[in-house]
This record gives structure tokens, C-alpha cells and sequence, in this order.
């Protein structure tokens, strides 16, 4: 459900205007019929990186696995989004093939910068296939 709601359209309570704070949005307002109808599961459902110090110049990897869920193989094209705030960047492997009914593993990678401007980083990591998105997920760090 979660990598297919629905992105640019979660307002927040107080003013009324679209906000794209992860900690207020998480992955988009839910849309039912998209998640019934997804091609595609990603587990986590979202990545965090957790908190990093700014003087450290840490990079970390973690590993999502997406499952197929349809009955066709995929091919799947990858991006991660520039990040908010200076300092910090994310890839992620570009290209992958899942097989209908089944798994494969890539890797997300978070680079920060010594000296990464305090606060929240964040970005989107798109998943397509065919040229259309299928799924998509949070992609969070702090520097503290």
C-alpha cells in the first residue's frame, strides 16, 4: 500500500498547503486501487539511514528486496531523487529483473559529507518498468 500511494497531494492540518516533510507524509496519501493492483512489493517499505553525525563523512548501505507480483517478468529501471539539504547524496543500483512470482535484492547507498548540514535529508526512490512507475519508497537520513 505503502509504495503506491499516491505523492504531492498530503497537505498540511494547520495552513492547508502541500507539504512534502517525510516525517508528516510518509510515502503519499494511500491509494486502494493502485495497491490492489501493484505489480510490485518493496521490503522495508521505506528506507532509513537513521541518525549521522555531520563530522563523521559516513556512507551506508541498505538492501531492499522487491518481490514480483504479477505474472510477468520485469524489467525495472531505478532512481533516487536529489536529496533535500546540502551535504548528503543517495544512488542506488540503476537496472534489475525479476521473474514473475519471484525476488531480487538492491542496494541503496547514503553518502553524507563531513560537515553535511544538520537535519532531516530525505528523497524518493522511483522503481519503473516500461517507462511508468510501479512503486516507490522514502529514502530518510538526520545529521546530527
Amino acid at each position: 500500500m505503502v509504495n503506491t500511494a499516491d505523492q504531492g497531494v498530503v497537505k498540511t492540518f494547520n495552513r492547508g498547503v502541500i507539504t512534502s516533510d517525510p516525517n508528516v507524509i510518509g510515502s503519499g496519501r494511500e491509494n486502494l486501487l493502485a495497491a490492489v493492483e501493484s505489480q510490485l512489493a518493496i521490503d522495508p517499505v521505506s528506507v532509513s539511514f537513521g541518525a549521522v553525525p555531520s563530522g563523521s563523512g559516513q556512507s551506508k548501505t541498505l538492501a531492499l528486496t522487491l518481490t514480483n507480483l504479477s505474472g510477468a517478468n520485469l524489467d525495472l529501471e531505478l532512481s533516487v531523487s536529489s536529496a533535500s539539504g546540502a551535504g548528503v547524496s543517495y544512488s542506488v543500483t540503476p537496472t534489475a529483473s525479476v521473474a514473475a512470482g519471484g525476488s531480487t535484492v538492491v542496494v541503496v547507498t547514503m553518502s553524507a559529507e563531513k560537515g553535511a548540514r544538520f537535519g532531516d535529508h530525505n528523497a524518493v526512490l522511483s522503481i519503473s518498468s516500461g517507462g511508468a512507475e510501479i512503486g516507490h519508497a522514502g529514502v530518510y537520513t538526520l545529521i546530527k
